[in-house]
Order: C-alpha cells, then structure tokens, then sequence
C-alpha cells in the first residue's frame, strides 16, 4: 500500500489535477492503509473540481452509509444515479440508506430495482432473504 500511495503521488506531482488518480490513491488510504480521512481528503478534492464525479460521489456515499451519515450518502449516491441510473452499486448502498433511516418501503424499492438489473438468481435470493430480516 506504502509503494503504491508512493507512485500515486508521484503521478500526481506530474498530473496534479487527474482525478482518476486522486480516486485511486484515496482508495489506497481507505481500504489498504485505514487512513480514512486522508482518503476522504482526497475525495473532497475531486468533489470541488467536479461536484458530479461519479466514482468520487460513490466512494464518499458509501463511507456516508458506513458512518451513519445518511443525508450525506442520499446526496452522494443520488448524484451517481443521476449519471448512472443502473449503477448497481450506488442502488446497493441507497437502499441500505433508506433501511438504515427506516424508510423500508422504499429501500425495498430500490433493492427490487436493482435485483432487475443484476437479473442474477442467486443475488436475487439473497436479496429476498436479506429483506426479510427488516421487513
């Protein structure tokens, strides 16, 4: 993680307006290091060059269901399914929002959506299993 967080910084020293390696060092400090806010530095630097990045918005709604911050991730993951309306993805963690703010209807909603587009036995079951738990 150290090597690559290396490299990525090296790159930005000669691109340093590439949000594409913004994201992917952001990554490397949230998911390889733990340095979380440092990743979500990062991000917040992309999101004030391009409120609409799709990948920066998706990464910052799912740190935003992970810490409870449900506003945060309504907004983020809402802006990547503007752009991406079958963003499977974004659909996940959006119903989980929703269930988590205790809109469970409309977390059913989504998660009935997104089992549509993924069209995928085994994920549906899981997902019917898994909306039995809150139902």
């Amino acid at each position: 993680a150290n090597e690559a967080i290396e490299c990525f910084n090296k790159a930005l020293g000669i691109n340093p307006n590439n949000p594409d390696i913004k994201i992917a060092l952001a990554s490397c400090y949230i998911d390889r290091t733990g340095e979380i806010m440092k990743g979500v530095g990062a991000l917040k630097e992309v999101t004030a060059l391009d409120s609409t990045n799709l990948n920066a918005n998706l990464l910052l709604g799912k740190l935003s269901v992970q810490s409870g911050q449900h506003e945060k991730a309504l907004k983020r993951l809402n802006i990547v399914l503007s752009q991406d309306s079958k963003n499977t993805e974004a659909m996940y963690f959006l119903a989980e929002t929703h269930k988590n703010m205790g809109n469970k209807e409309k977390a059913i909603e989504v998660f009935e959506r997104c089992k549509k587009i993924v069209n995928n036995p085994d994920f549906s079951a899981e997902i019917d299993n898994y909306i039995k738990t809150f139902k």
